[in-house]
């Protein structure tokens, strides 16, 4: 699915995500961010963090391949590093996704 470049109303103040205790240490969880574009959650060791799933190149959604740990564009074969920032390691861009704030808050991860 193409996502159209277009600027769209942002809410203020956090929104809630998902539980934190739902997501294990490892696991992903996918969301629609407050821009409105869809977005992937990582939960690591060390914290949580967000990316945009809007791939660089065209707009297409990338998903996140668990075996080979990268996200995956499955319209051009753009590949890109959750655990390096995001960076794009292969295929027709070299612009990482952007990042999202997420945090810890209470109970819930949220969107900052």
């Amino acid at each position: 699915r193409l996502f159209p470049k277009k600027s769209a109303a942002v809410s203020t103040g956090p929104q809630d995500i998902v539980e934190n205790t739902s997501l294990s240490i490892g696991e992903t969880f996918n969301f629609t961010s407050k821009s409105g574009t869809p977005a992937v959650l990582f939960k690591s060791k060390t914290g949580v963090y967000a990316y945009s799933a809007v791939c660089t190149h065209e707009g297409c959604t990338v998903q996140y391949n668990s075996a080979s740990k990268n996200l995956q564009c499955g319209c051009h074969g753009a590949v890109f590093s959750p655990a390096n920032d995001g960076k794009a390691l292969s295929g027709p861009t070299n612009k990482p996704l952007p990042k999202i704030k997420v945090a810890v808050e209470g109970a819930w991860i949220v969107e900052a």
